[in-house]
């Protein structure tokens, strides 16, 4: 122990990290299972999404585009009156990217 009663003590160490993957692996895997639980949750007749510009909103969006039945609705809120938490321009983007509305 040190004077402050600290002591310094590995817990981890790189032989205990995972072998080394293909970097595309993880990505296609997560991609295959979001579209499957898109697939699983989304009703395209019955569900809205709620598109607010972040990463979650954008990848279910684009995952959902694929499904089968009318268009999903899609709605979002925005602050015009604060522009710096305008999301307007990544709403647009995800909005023509998917063909969502």
């Amino acid at each position: 122990y040190g004077a402050d009663r600290s002591r310094l003590q590995r817990y981890w160490a790189l032989s205990d990290a995972p072998a080394l993957i293909d970097p595309k692996e993880p990505a296609e895997q997560f991609r295959a299972l979001l579209d499957q639980a898109v697939r699983n949750c989304v009703r395209p007749d019955e569900t809205a999404l709620m598109l607010s510009g972040g990463l979650d909103s954008s990848a279910i969006a684009a995952s959902a585009k694929g499904l089968p039945g009318d268009r999903l609705t899609t709605f979002s809120l925005t602050y015009r009156q604060t522009p710096d938490w305008c999301d307007d321009p990544h709403l647009s983007a995800v909005a023509k990217a998917t063909g969502l509305q």
